[in-house]
């Protein structure tokens, strides 16, 4: 399911704040991400017991830096 989630921009196991995983992905409004996690937790209870969320809108509240991958990109074109 992560995989195929065209949503899902990063998902990896890791360690702190007391949890071993992360996935950090994108929905267009809260009913997409609920199904999402309706979805994710029904499908992979064997494997996540514990699941929390941080939801962050991109379109209200204080944004520090906007949500953009280019800046990705321009750090990859500067180390090649």
């Amino acid at each position: 399911m992560v995989q195929e989630a065209s949503n899902v921009i990063f998902a990896s196991d890791g360690e702190g704040l007391g949890k071993d995983g992360v996935i950090v992905s994108v929905h267009k409004n809260y009913s997409k991400y609920a199904d999402f996690m309706r979805d994710f937790i029904l499908n992979f209870t064997d494997f996540a017991s514990d699941v929390q969320s941080f939801l962050v809108s991109l379109k209200t509240g204080i944004i520090l830096k906007p949500f953009d991958l280019t800046y990705l990109a321009d750090d990859i074109n500067n180390f090649q």
